[in-house]
């Protein structure tokens, strides 16, 4: 599922990355709640985790989506874009980045994730244009 959700990021799909991350995210609590193991797989008819638990590799996708979508301070994207610069002011109300595009592929719009102070409303820009943005939560752009 991480691979598909990086790879939505790229298609311009964060509507679809955050169906994964969030489904993956509620399934990871509700288990870890029960049990306190992070499973290797979850069966779909009951959303029970099962397989293997006892190495640290299972939870890095848990963790990176978590950070993606709610740690302040934490940018993503798929695997098309790099971020050469990248920084926040002080109190994360601003974010700035330069960024660097796959040139592999035809030109197409991808998707940022940008997690910042959840007290101010944002609006971002590309190259001087505003460019279109969702926010699933108070804080969490969506470009």
């Amino acid at each position: 599922q991480w691979f598909l959700w990086k790879s939505l990021l790229d298609l311009s799909r964060p509507d679809l990355s955050w169906q994964i991350a969030r489904t993956a995210l509620d399934l990871w609590m509700n288990e870890t709640q029960s049990s306190y193991s992070c499973f290797e797989h979850f069966l779909a008819s009951n959303g029970r985790g099962c397989g293997w638990h006892q190495f640290s590799g299972l939870s890095c996708p848990v963790i990176c989506w978590f950070s993606s979508y709610f740690v302040v301070g934490t940018f993503t994207a798929g695997f098309e874009v790099l971020f050469r610069e990248a920084a926040f002011d002080d109190d994360f109300s601003r974010f700035e980045a330069f960024l660097c595009f796959d040139q592999t592929s035809p030109c197409h719009e991808r998707s940022l994730l940008v997690c910042l102070n959840h007290l101010f409303d944002y609006e971002a820009e590309f190259r001087g244009c505003l460019v279109r943005c969702s926010r699933p939560h108070q804080g969490l752009l969506q470009i």
